[in-house]
């Protein structure tokens, strides 16, 4: 009876070593990672903090006991923990390593080294996940490196342990988990594919065969995890599956509890992050709901759960170590539960299994909702959003954060300082003191732009909250001090009626390239919030739709000195050889037709165009109702408006007041010379297989004009015009639908009435 006991004491203790190193290594892209007896963090400051004693990082070694919570390095946006150390990659891509590495050389040559302080091990690095042996690395490039005990990949039994360091063993890879003894891959196409130990179905491909080489496990991941013998994946539905054998009571799906699962199985739908322990025994999710569950043993006092049991409303984050779990609340702040295993929990208790959620610290680092992560990452990954402004991503965006990011986008896309486009646009950054309440740099520079404005003639309220409808207007101006040819337009939402007169053509502007969209049901919802998340994905955006910035098309804040441009590398002077002054030969009849939009609405506009000997006479119509006619006299250089809008009058001015001018030398010297005129560009274009010249005056009002005029017929053929004020606002859009040249007009048609 003795001998039985001690058989099975003995039994006990091997079932215990055998478990001390099955946890949540190889997470990549995480803010909190729990390893064997050690807790990592990342705070809101870009800090990582450590403890535990399984060389920290903070100078202590093997099991040398760090109970509360370290500081280690700065500037971190991701870590990732193991058996016997850790990793993190710093915002600015490069990759440090403390602890105890297998195949890693360093600069003496040797091999397998202990760091007992962070070293910087590489470069240029996306994301990174530490295993038992191997450490995995996505470089920017989105190749994939690993270095350790893990095989290569190409089909033999080669290592990455030599003294060459990290080998590359595949491309195009979006995301990677290296586990203990598997290495699981997510490509650009998002599946799933691994290599390594599969005897207990580890790989989830119908067989139990050890693999060499990548093979292909599941279509449309998005997120892979492994713990010792079992899988899990999130799909980008976000559904939960899972392969392997699990632990002693199997692995848990959707139709409970199975023995093993040899290729993935659905365990359940609405699923954002996950992570497990002994065997996937103890699993931890977050559901899309950000609410906490877990099932298997667990880390309380409730024992092992056969079902889901939720321990949490609102976490961002979670990690399993050996015996303790670590979670990120929604208010970021970092609580642990468990066993205080080698101090993992983060503060002196000697319960070996069953702590419940205690607080340890505040200001954790958070993460973009799951609607947002991925093209939040995409900006990160660009350089788009400054370091200081990688965290707060629920917080509403304030006006002079939006310039700074603005600003950023300007520069990445330029490949010029701020200072450097500026004087490439041909202006000056604002003087300091413009504002008595904001003096950053970037601030300034999105004034001269013309990106914003003061609140007030010298205050700019740099703390002032963006609604949506305000996130419009700096979305599109940015576009605008980049060069971009906007287009503005009033979308038809539900709620048009609620947008602000002065916004409307904005938010039909973003919506239209894709920028920025309405909320769901064809609502903009104008007085929302705009949250840091949706700034940094729509400057993201933004930053996909302008190939190139063109400085010589900003308009927005230069001289009249310098406005008279070509932007085609047309000489003004080889245009002006081509405009003759001597009319068109041939009587015509233009049919005009178009639109006129403010915040009355929209008017169908529709203008009958006589012409005989550059004498015209044009009839107005609103709405098919005449409104007006007007008539310029060439050779008496006078016009005449009969007005039947509101009251009926009719008066004669001198020169040509029409809004139809002819395409000669005195149109262009006035355009050139006025000073009334911001800037002012012309060039060749091609409009219905026919050439054109176009012309774009700004005037210092604000006033934008676009003509497309007819090389033959000397007039406009197309026509847009448009200004906006933060009250009020117009835009005007017409074009010839037909010219008949088919009879001759009465001359009598262009006299000037002398009563």
């Amino acid at each position: 009876m003795k001998r039985i006991s001690a058989i099975f004491f003995v039994t006990l203790i091997l079932l215990l070593v055998m478990s001390v190193s099955v946890f949540a290594e190889g997470e990549t892209d995480n803010k909190v990672s729990a390893g064997h007896g050690s807790t990592y963090v990342i705070k809101n400051d870009g800090s990582l903090w450590g403890w535990g004693n399984m060389y920290t990082g903070n100078g202590n070694g093997y099991k040398e006991e760090q109970i509360s919570p370290a500081k280690i390095l700065e500037d971190v946006k991701a870590v990732s923990a193991s058996n016997s150390g850790g990793i993190a990659v710093k915002k600015d891509n490069t990759l440090w390593a403390w602890g105890s590495f297998t195949g890693y050389p360093i600069a003496d040559g040797s091999e397998n080294p202990k760091f007992l302080y962070p070293v910087q091990i590489m470069e240029d690095v996306k994301l990174a996940s530490l295993g038992k042996t191997t450490i995995a690395v996505i470089k920017n490039d989105d190749s994939l490196w690993i270095c350790g005990g893990m095989t290569i990949g190409d089909g033999t039994e080669i290592k990455a342990d030599s003294k060459e360091g990290f080998v590359n063993i595949m491309n195009d890879v979006k995301d990677v988990f290296m586990g203990w003894r598997d290495i699981y891959i997510i490509k650009n196409d998002n599946t799933l594919w691994g290599y390594g130990d599969n005897s207990e179905g580890e790989l989830g491909i119908l067989n139990y065969e050890d693999q060499l080489s990548p093979v292909k496990i599941l279509d449309d991941v998005i997120m892979v995890r492994q713990f010792s013998n079992t899988g899990f994946a999130i799909r980008s539905d976000y559904s939960l599956y899972t392969w392997g054998q699990g632990g002693n009571d199997g692995i848990y799906t959707e139709d409970g509890w199975l023995d093993d699962v040899v290729s993935p199985y659905k365990v359940m739908d609405h699923v954002r992050d996950v992570t497990a322990c002994h065997n996937a025994s103890g699993v931890l999710v977050i559901k899309t709901d950000q609410s906490l569950w877990g099932w298997g043993g667990q880390w309380n006092d409730e024992g092992v759960q056969k079902s889901p049991y939720k321990y949490a409303d609102s976490a961002l984050g979670v990690s399993n170590g050996e015996r303790h779990s670590a979670v990120i609340m929604g208010d970021n702040t970092l609580w642990t539960m468990g066993g205080n295993y080698r101090s993992a929990l983060g503060y002196e208790n000697d319960t070996i299994h069953y702590s419940p959620l205690t607080k340890i610290l505040d200001d954790i680092q958070d993460e973009p909702d799951g609607w947002a992560y991925e093209e939040v990452e995409k900006a990160i990954g660009q350089q788009l959003i400054p370091i200081d402004m990688q965290n707060n991503y629920n917080h509403a965006i304030t006006r002079e954060e939006f310039c700074i990011l603005a600003i950023r986008m300007i520069e990445v896309r330029s490949s010029m300082s701020i200072d450097d486009y500026l004087k490439a646009v041909g202006v000056e950054i604002a003087p300091k003191g413009t504002f008595i309440d904001c003096d950053t740099k970037e601030v300034r520079a999105a004034k001269v732009l013309g990106i914003t404005d003061g609140v007030s003639e010298n205050e700019f309220a740099p703390d002032n909250l963006l609604n949506r409808e305000q996130a419009a207007k700096f979305l599109t101006t940015t576009a605008m001090a980049c060069g971009r040819n906007v287009t503005l337009a009033t979308p038809e939402y539900a709620d048009i009626n609620d947008i602000s007169q002065w916004a409307k053509p904005y938010t039909g502007y973003v919506n239209d390239i894709g920028v920025m969209t309405g909320v769901g049901h064809n609502r903009f919802n104008p007085d929302g919030g705009f949250q840091r998340q949706q700034a940094f994905m729509t400057m993201y955006r933004i930053w996909q739709a302008i190939d190139e910035v063109n400085p010589d098309n900003v308009l927005i804040g230069k001289e009249s000195s310098a406005k008279a441009e070509s932007k085609s590398g047309v000489d003004l002077d080889s245009i002006l050889k081509e405009v003759s002054n001597e009319p068109y030969d041939q009587d015509y009849i233009a049919y005009i037709e178009g639109t006129s939009t403010d915040k009355e609405g929209t008017t169908i506009l529709k203008y009958d165009v006589y012409y005989k000997d550059a004498n015209i006479n044009i009839n107005t119509y609103y709405d098919g109702k005449t409104v007006s006619n007007s008539i310029y006299n060439e050779t008496a250089d006078l016009t005449y408006t009969h007005s039947t809008l509101g009251t009926n009058y009719g008066e004669v001015l001198e020169g040509n007041w029409l809004p139809l001018r002819f395409l000669n030398i005195e149109t262009f010297s006035m355009m050139q010379n006025d000073a009334e005129v911001e800037s002012f560009e012309w060039r060749y274009e091609s409009l219905n297989d026919a050439q054109v010249i176009y012309t774009k005056t700004l005037m210092k009002g604000g006033v934008l004009t676009e003509q497309w005029y007819s090389t033959q017929y000397k007039i406009p053929v197309k026509f847009h015009q448009e200004w906006a004020e933060p009250d009020d606002y117009a835009i005007i859009d017409w074009q010839v639908v037909s010219i008949d040249e088919s009879k001759v007009l009465d001359s009598h048609l262009f006299d000037i009435p002398t009563d």
